[in-house]
């Protein structure tokens, strides 16, 4: 049985760096990835990277993390990275 992630509201770089070196997870870009890079280019919008968010994808694409989990780490990483402070 998987154990539940005890995901902090902040420091979620410091978190997922830490997990991901954990399980030996690195992110590798899918062909998958590339084409969807390639449509985005060509819809005129701008490409940005985010390691972070590679990170998580990739914590997601080797099962450490489940959907809520990636849902819960996408949504506190990009809180903090644009400070968005919570409803809550």
């Amino acid at each position: 049985m998987k154990q539940t992630l005890q995901i902090p509201e902040t420091n979620i770089d410091e978190f997922v760096i830490n997990l991901a070196r954990e399980h030996g997870i690195e992110y590798t870009p899918t062909r998958a990835d590339a084409i969807a890079e390639v449509i985005t280019r060509l819809s005129g919008d701008e490409v940005v990277q985010d390691d972070i968010n590679d990170l998580i994808l990739a914590l997601s694409r080797a099962n450490v993390i489940d959907e809520d989990e990636f849902v819960t780490l996408i949504g506190h990483h990009s809180r903090e990275k644009h400070h968005v402070r919570s409803v809550r």
